[in-house]
This record gives structure tokens, sequence and C-alpha cells, in this order.
């Protein structure tokens, strides 16, 4: 029996319904929670495939798995399961509900990896490729409201791979809150032998397909959504927002949480987990226990005092040829805003100095050319920091400019500041693998969501964004670069893993030193100049991402951070963002007889990390008066 018929017109109208950014060329995948294939085969290529509402029971597999490709219309559908199985549950509830866990409904990304590597039933699969925010149940065995939403951990391991079982109708597939796809994989507990089952038509389309591509994006709909908006008329059907949702809609919800007290950051378009910590903050106040979903829907948006428009009355976003004047940009026409053209960066070279002014304005000096093994770029020598724009970090200032809540972060930030940038604002090099780093933080633009390119996203939502960068916007809350014709992502994850777009828009030849890249650069330095707003993004992206990984720390591997001294998380932040150690090093040091002598000791077998050790060493000492009376979990470090 086929109770809906599921298309690309049907997929797209759910995505827009939820503000999902639907990938133009990349093969999708998509998850529909409660619904199977009417051809539980695991079908070929069409356009369209039939799908029967089921009920979820975590004992048989009751759901869909599909493949969507945007060029050609076309899609694939598979039986399986986005949900744990109920063996996995019940163990997990005895662990409070450690163990298991529920996948919100939102848009996602996986990469190609290996599911359990190293083990026996290890098989190519896709890993989780961003946070995923879930549900655990420790009071009963299904998943309610009432139950625990895990915001806390950067990666919780729930990946996308064959359910070990290919029989619809018996228990027995495996998953403890990953997305599982019928059948059985190759792996060397089974000799080797080659997939079967639905799931071997799935993973050879992903890894067969033409072009390499190693990122999907995965949009995660329940049957009851898929089947309302399948029958109602587009006039009839309210958008909402959720984890993964991007653009205006989600802007104007973050700006009313901002507008009723609840930090989110800067209200950038892009749902992420600083959005959803606040929208479930704001309905757990608004409504009570147990009413918190981490979804916009009429009540809420009601309660936020946000219009949800209907799919009929949701407009797209402006083209391009009407935002305005054009200007020139390393020869290519680009446009800027109506009201206000572009900053004139005007650049110079005297001898290896570089120096820029805008706008006609008094030079400052930007870099000197410098090249180190392969790379070749700008560098900023001692004997030249005095003259860097954007001032210093002064954590005595921004205590008391963050306020009550969050100024003991100014000091925690301060020992890795100190280490990264000398606490100058205006640190920026562009001569090594990174391609370019920038601030107090050093936040590089290799890695995709994180770093520099956080960053970018807060900087383009700000109203003065177009004056410095006209040729960037956000589509989606992503940063895309306009172009002649349309925009053009700079987000795409290459085949290494890395940012290359991005880091090629910032600096087109790490062999050389182009004008371009020192523009760029000198766009970054006159920004952080002129407007304070530049440095309160470093230093929320520092207090968000050092949280994050502090907590951790707890959440997934067992220290009690309530016991540690705030000085010794200090040191935690501190390696994992330089890098010089893993968190089962920390833990280690931390268990040890001498925890702080042990911290210190990661990574001081590498000279060249001597002289930062130092540093941070030098700043804890200096902060620990300002934040003797701190403890995790309270106050400032509640996160």
């Amino acid at each position: 029996m086929t109770d809906l018929t599921i298309n690309q017109a049907l997929l797209g109208r759910l995505a827009a319904r939820n503000s999902f950014e639907m990938p133009d060329d990349d093969l999708v995948f998509f998850g529909i929670r409660g619904a199977l294939p009417t051809d539980i085969s695991g079908t070929p290529f069409a356009k369209s495939h039939g799908l029967r509402l089921t009920d979820i029971n975590n004992v048989q597999m009751r759901c869909t798995i599909g493949q969507h490709r945007p060029k050609t219309g076309e899609l694939a559908v598979f039986p399986g399961s986005t949900v744990p199985s109920i063996g996995n549950i019940r163990a997990a509830r005895a662990r409070a509900g450690v163990g298991a866990n529920m996948l919100m409904l939102g848009r996602y990304r996986y990469e190609r990896g290996i599911h359990k590597a190293g083990r026996p039933s290890g098989h190519r699969a896709f890993r989780q490729a961003v946070f995923f925010p879930v549900w655990r149940t420790s009071d009963d065995l299904d998943y309610d409201l009432l139950d625990a939403a895990d915001l806390d951990g950067d990666l919780v391991w729930d990946n996308l791979h064959s359910a070990y079982h290919d029989n619809l109708d018996t228990a027995g597939f495996s998953s403890a809150g990953c997305q599982v796809v019928c059948g059985h994989p190759r792996s060397s507990a089974r000799g080797n032998r080659p997939e079967t089952g639905p799931w071997k038509r799935f993973i050879e389309n992903s890894y067969d397909a033409p072009g390499g591509q190693r990122k999907y994006v995965y949009l995660l709909f329940s049957g009851a959504e898929v089947a309302m908006v399948a029958t109602k008329p587009a006039d009839q059907v309210r958008q909402s927002v959720r984890f993964g949702s991007s653009g205006a809609l989600v802007k104007e919800v973050q700006t009313a949480l901002l507008d009723k007290g609840f930090d989110l950051g800067i209200a950038d378009g892009d749902f992420a987990r600083a959005t959803i910590e606040a929208l479930m903050a704001f309905q757990t106040r608004e409504f009570g226990r147990g009413k918190a979903d981490g979804v916009v829907g009429p009540n809420t948006a009601a309660a936020l005092g946000v219009d949800l428009p209907t799919l009929a009355d949701a407009e797209p976003d402006a083209p391009v040829a009407d935002l305005g004047v054009r200007v020139s940009i390393d020869g290519l026409d680009t446009l800027a805003g109506k009201d206000e053209g572009p900053h004139d960066i005007a650049v110079k070279l005297d001898g290896k100095d570089w120096s820029a002014a805008v706008d006609g304005g008094k030079a400052f000096y930007v870099g000197t050319s410098v090249k180190w093994s392969s790379y070749q770029g700008i560098y900023q020598p001692a004997s030249k920091l005095g003259d860097l724009p954007g001032g210093k970090y002064e954590a005595a200032d921004w205590a008391q400019g963050l306020g009550k809540d969050k100024g003991a972060w100014a000091w925690f930030l301060l020992p890795t500041i100190m280490g990264e940038s000398s606490g100058l604002f205006g640190r920026i090099n562009t001569y090594d693998g990174a391609g370019l780093t920038f601030g107090i933080l050093q936040l590089a633009s290799h890695t995709p969501d994180d770093n520099l390119i956080l960053l970018f996203r807060r900087l383009l939502a700000l109203d003065d964004a177009k004056r410095w960068f006209p040729d960037l916007t956000l589509v989606g809350g992503q940063v895309h670069r306009r172009t002649p014709t349309g925009t053009a992502s700079l987000e795409r994850i290459a085949a290494n893993g890395r940012l290359a777009d991005f880091m090629t828009y910032l600096n087109p030849d790490a062999t050389t030193v182009s004008e371009v890249e020192v523009v760029n650069a000198a766009r970054l330095l006159g920004w952080a100049l002129a407007s304070k707003d530049v440095a309160r993004a470093q230093i929320d992206i520092g207090i968000t991402r050092f949280g994050q990984r502090v907590k951790r720390l707890g959440t997934h591997y067992g220290v009690d951070l309530a016991k540690q001294p705030i000085h010794r998380l200090i040191w935690v932040a501190d390696i994992l963002h330089h890098g010089r150690g893993t968190y089962r090093a920390i833990r280690d040091a931390i268990e040890s007889a001498t925890p702080d002598t042990a911290l210190a000791r990661i990574g001081a077998g590498d000279p060249r990390w001597a002289e930062r050790i130092k540093v941070v060493k030098d700043g804890i000492a200096a902060v620990k008066p300002e934040l003797k009376d701190e403890t995790w979990g309270k106050g400032a470090f509640a996160v």
C-alpha cells in the first residue's frame, strides 16, 4: 500500500518549510522517521517512489533513508532506521541514558569514513561531521520531551552505516543512535564478502559516483511532517525553524531570543548549537518542563513575537542583480550595497613590508613578506608589532565589558590569547599551510565549521560587512562569494578535509605574496580598527569553543570538572586550541599525582612549543587571583 509519493518537488517543499539549504550539485541524503519505502529492496534512482507510513517500535526497522540527485531530480530510497534499537535503549537506561540516543529532526552532515574503525565489524560508511543534538532517555524505553536533550558533546559518533541486519520483520538491527540502512557490510568479520541488501546499492551510489564527493548533507524529517506537507496546499503550511535551519527567518528568531535575554552570540541566521540551547531555555521558561522541543512552531513563534510565513508567502532571497552598485575587485565585477559603496583599500610594498590605507586615510602596517618551507606569505615580526592596528587585548576592560555573567571568561582566555597573538587583535599571517590566520586567537581559514569561517559568518551578518567585503554574503548561514550570475559557496570541503575555496579566496597562491592576500588581510585589519564588533566576535567564538572543549572532557572522558580548579581547565582549553595534546592525554594528566605539572608537560617534548608553554604557564599564574572564587558549571562558567 502506498500512502504518499516522495519526489524532488516534495523534498524541496520540506526543505523550504524548515529553511534548510539544499545543495545544487552534490548527492544529498535524507531520512524519514516513521515511513518505509513501498519497494523495500533498495530502489534504483527514479523521479518518484512510494512510501507507507509506519509506527516506530525500536524493534524492527521502520524508517526510510534516501538519496537525492539535485541535478537530475532523481531519488533512491532504502529501508532502515533513524532510531536506536530496543536492546541498546535498555542497556543505556541503566547508565542514565548514556550509550543510546535519538537524533533530533534537522539538517546535518556526514563524511566518508569507517564505522567501528579497528574492529572486525568495521566497514566503509559515513561518519558524523558536525555536532548533532540528541535525546537521551533514562526513565523508560521511549523518547519524549521529559527526556534529556544532550547539547554538550562535539561529536557523539552517530554515524550512518549498515544495519548489520537484513530482515524488516525481525528484531536485530544494530543502532545505538546511528542512522542505519538495511543490509550487511563488507568487513573482516564477514570474510570481506561484498555488501548485501539495500545497503549494497546505497554505499555503491555514494562511494562509486564520479566526482569524489566526500561530505554529504543529511535532512531528517518525520513521516507525519512529510504527509502533512504532501497533502496540504502551500498557503496552509507554516514555515518552522529547527537545528540546521538558516536564513532570514532564523535571524529573526535569534534576534527575538536576544531581545528576551537569551545569549546566543550574534544573530547570524545559522541555527546551530548556541541557538538551540537558547531556544530550549526560552521554551522551558515560557511553557514549563517537558515542553521544550527545540523547534520554532506556531506557539513558540507567538511567544517570541515572530510571524511564521506560509510556504506560499515565503519569498526567495533577492537576486544578486538587484543588490546595487558595481565595483571591481580582483578584476571581477561584483556588487555592493545601494546605501554605501565599499571601502577603497590601497596596498603598498616598501622593500618587503606591506602597508595599506582605507579610503585614502593614514597608512597602517599589514605584514612583511617571508618564506617558510615551500610557502611564501606575510608575517609580522616582533620588531613590527607596535605598528599593528586593532589594539591590544586588555582582560580587565573586557571583564567589565562582558558583564558579571561572562566577565570571568576574559581572564580565562588571556593565557591562550597571549600565547597565540601576544594579545594583539591585528595579528595575521599567510605564510603557512593554513592559508590565513587572524586575530587574538589566530583563527585559521582551513578548518570547516570552526575557527575563521565561524568568524566570517558572524562578521558578514554585521551592517557594515558590505563595505569591507562587498563580494561576500551569507546564503543559508554559510559564506558565499557573489558572482556575475549568482553566488558560489566558499564552504565546500575538499577531499583533504579543508575549506579549499575559502582558503583560495583569501590567499590564492601559497607560494608567493599576491596583492589579493594583502588586500584581504588589510580588510580584516581595517575592520578590526574601525569596529569593536570584530573584537567581540572573536571573544565570543573563543568563549563558545573553549567552553565546548572543556565540557567534553567531562561528558565524554569522565573528568569531574567541578572538582578541578579553573586554572587547570585553562591548561585544558589551551592544549586543545593549540592542538599539542589529546583529550585522553589531558585526562591522564589530570588523574596523575601532579596534574598541573603533567598538564604543562603535554607537548613539551617539541622544541617549537617551549615558548608557548612558558607563556601560558606564566599567564595562568597571573590570572589565578582573578579566578580564585570561580568554579566550573556556575556563574560565568555555566556553559
